[in-house]
C-alpha cells in the first residue's frame, strides 16, 4: 500500500441514482483511526472524498422537472386583487414586533401550515426558520413536538395555542383555558396579540395557497 495518492473508485446511491465517488488514500502518517475493538484491524487508513459529483445538482434538476407538470389553479388571490397584498404583509410584519422570538414564530408558522397541508408554507417556513438559527432537530420533529425534548415550556405554550386555533371545529371548546393560562403564563398582553396574530396571518396564508394549489418550492424569494 503506498503512503499517497493511490486512488480507488467507489459509488453511493441516493434516490435510486448512481454517483461516482473517488477516494484518495491518505498516509498512514497524516491520521489513523484507533484499533478496532474486536482486534480485527491492526490499522485503520482514514479515506477522504475527492471530486465528488453529489445528489445536489441533480435533484434540483429533478425538482424543476417535477415542477413543469404542477401548476397551480391560479395566482395566489392576494396578488390579483388590487392593494389586497399590501395589508397582508404589513401584518405579517406587525407580528414580528410583538416581543416573541423569531425561532417561536416560525416553528408556530410551521406548525400550522402543516395542520393545514400548506406544502408551499412547510417550504417556504422551513427555508425561512433556518435562516433565523433554526436547528434540523426542532425542524424535523415540531411536528410531534409534545414527545420530542428540544421545546421550552414558552414554544411548548405556543404551539399548543397556534394547534388549538387553527383547528377551531376540532372540540366544542375550541381554545380551552388550560391552553389560554399557560400561553399567558410565559407572554404578557403584547406578545400574546403578537403569537395570535401570527396565528391567524399563517392561517390565512395557508387557506390562499391551498385553495389555489401554489406550488411549493416556487416561492421566488426563498433561498435555497
Amino acid at each position: 500500500m503506498g503512503p499517497m495518492g493511490l486512488m480507488t473508485a467507489a459509488s453511493f446511491r441516493f434516490d435510486d441514482t448512481a454517483f461516482p465517488v473517488t477516494w484518495t488514500l491518505l498516509s498512514r502518517h497524516e491520521k489513523t483511526l484507533p484499533k478496532c475493538r474486536s482486534g480485527v484491524f491492526s490499522d485503520v487508513i482514514i479515506v477522504k472524498p475527492r471530486n465528488i459529483s453529489g445528489p445536489t445538482k441533480t435533484l434540483k434538476r429533478k425538482r424543476k422537472n417535477i415542477m413543469k407538470t404542477m401548476q397551480p389553479r391560479m395566482k395566489n388571490p392576494a396578488m390579483i386583487i388590487p392593494d389586497a397584498m399590501e395589508p397582508i404583509q404589513a401584518l405579517y410584519a406587525a407580528t414580528q414586533k410583538g416581543e416573541v422570538p423569531p425561532k417561536t414564530l416560525a416553528l408556530v408558522h410551521l406548525r400550522v401550515s402543516q395542520i393545514n397541508g400548506c406544502s408551499f408554507c412547510i417550504d417556504g417556513g422551513a427555508c425561512e426558520a433556518k435562516k433565523v438559527g433554526e436547528t434540523d432537530d426542532r425542524l424535523f420533529t415540531v411536528a410531534a413536538w409534545r414527545e420530542a425534548p428540544y421545546f421550552t415550556d414558552a414554544e411548548r405554550a405556543a404551539l399548543a395555542l397556534a394547534e388549538a386555533v387553527t383547528r377551531l371545529s376540532d372540540r366544542s371548546d375550541p381554545v380551552p383555558d388550560d391552553i389560554w393560562d399557560e400561553a399567558t403564563r410565559h407572554y404578557e398582553e403584547p406578545a400574546l396579540a403578537a403569537l395570535i396574530l401570527a396565528i391567524a396571518t399563517t392561517n390565512v396564508f395557508n387557506r390562499l395557497n391551498v385553495t389555489t394549489r401554489q406550488i411549493a418550492g416556487s416561492n421566488p424569494w426563498t433561498d435555497r
